[in-house]
Order: C-alpha cells, then structure tokens, then sequence
C-alpha cells in the first residue's frame, strides 16, 4: 500500500510541474473539488 501511494505522490507531482495542471487556471478546480470532497467527508 506504501508503494502504491508513493507511486500516486510522483505521478501528482509531475503533473504539477510539467503536466495537466502546471498552470494556476487549469489546476484551481480539482484543487477546489479535491477539498470539497474532504469536506463532505466530514
């Protein structure tokens, strides 16, 4: 399970340095959705 979320981690980071979400705009509304969902959880 450790490796699967380390994989997860690396995966993140690429795609917010060089990926989909390397841009503010494109990466504010999963950003806001991801929270929305830890919140609802609550």
């Amino acid at each position: 399970m450790a490796v699967f979320f380390v994989l997860v981690g690396m995966e993140v980071k690429k795609e917010l340095f060089e990926g989909a979400l390397s841009t503010y705009q494109q990466a504010i509304f999963p950003a806001i959705a991801a929270i929305g969902g830890m919140v609802i959880r609550l």
